[in-house]
């Protein structure tokens, strides 16, 4: 994360639009997924994240098209003048990247619950804000009036805190959830795991990816640097909505497939917690062995496979109800 630099430098008018296009397309695919699991999922504590993070998208993207319209009807219109407007959407990005890394901090409390790893990513986070702080206070006071120039080590700084950030956010979920026994578990129990385990990494690695691009870009290209600018937030904002949509699918299927079999598979990565609770009468219906004689006498023991129980939820992962974790 960064101001940009020189932004007296002119920009032209279609790298303008194509950035305010870009930033539309992923704003009204954002609008999609966030109205439809405001409307068709429960839990209030998911939806105010999802109203907030709706809301500064919103103000985001009218800053962004405003920035446009202004270029497109005033061809006088400098880039002195769109100072405040940009320094703006750099605090609504800010925040947006901000909330993002929290939100998989706190996923990844509820799975590991490492009080010094999770302070670690804590201090990380605060330490962004505070370099962002400083980088918006230094170009609001630059002598020359410009946002640009903030100092190439502080964006420097808070491009490596915030890539570090993302990248042991994802790195700890994934080891976390390779400790997993994947035998006691069905195939596609198996396969829901794995799916976990690619998001994070692609999470990770795509908002690290977008922050590094932007200060090289800032560094070297201003005009690439306006097309990753304009939409970053929006980029940020698709990982949770993305989280939300994907865990729902499986406690939908977990309800489903519930009703077919009725025990709940709970899983827990805390010690002493990870096994299945399963009722006596499921054991007495699909796990007792079945005792034929045989010519001799004696008893044979021919044991049944179990019926194979709900896939992956999100209530396996985290131990908590969906109430409870806001899906």
């Amino acid at each position: 994360m960064m101001l940009s630099t020189g932004l007296d430098v002119d920009v032209p008018l279609s790298y303008i639009l194509t950035g305010t296009w870009i930033n539309l397309l992923l704003y009204a695919f954002e609008l999609l997924i966030g109205f439809y699991y405001l409307v068709c999922v429960r839990g209030w504590k998911s939806k105010m994240l999802l109203g907030t993070v709706l809301s500064i998208d919103t103000a985001g993207t009218a800053l962004v098209c405003y920035i446009a319209w202004a270029r497109l009807l005033t061809p006088s219109y400098s880039q002195k003048s769109s100072e405040a407007p940009v320094v703006a959407i750099f605090i609504l990005t800010t925040l947006s990247v901000i909330i993002e890394q929290s939100y998989f901090a706190y996923r990844l409390w509820t799975i590991n619950q490492n009080k010094v790893l999770i302070s670690l990513v804590a201090l990380l986070i605060l330490a962004n804000v505070v370099a962002v702080s400083t980088s918006i206070g230094l170009a609001l006071s630059w002598d020359s009036g410009s946002v640009g120039l903030s100092t190439p080590r502080l964006n420097l700084l808070t491009t490596i805190l915030n890539a570090s950030t993302n990248f042991i956010i994802a790195t700890a979920l994934v080891c976390t959830l390779n400790r997993i026994d994947f035998l006691r578990f069905s195939n596609s129990t198996q396969s829901l795991i794995r799916k976990v385990m690619v998001y994070a990494v692609a999470c990770g690695c795509i908002t690290a990816l977008v922050a590094i691009l932007m200060t090289v870009l800032g560094a070297v290209s201003l005009r690439g640097f306006v097309l990753f600018f304009d939409c970053s937030g929006r980029i940020y904002t698709l990982t949770i909505l993305f989280n939300f949509v994907l865990f729902h699918n499986w406690q939908c299927a977990s309800k489903t497939t519930s009703q077919d079999h009725p025990w709940k598979t709970e899983f827990d990565l805390r010690p002493g917690k990870n096994e299945p609770r399963i009722p006596l009468s499921t054991y007495s219906q699909s796990t007792v062995t079945a005792m034929p004689s045989s010519p001799q006498g004696t008893i044979v023991e021919t044991p049944k496979r179990p019926t194979p129980g709900p896939p992956f939820s999100m209530e396996s992962i985290f131990g908590n109800s969906e109430e409870e974790l806001g899906l």
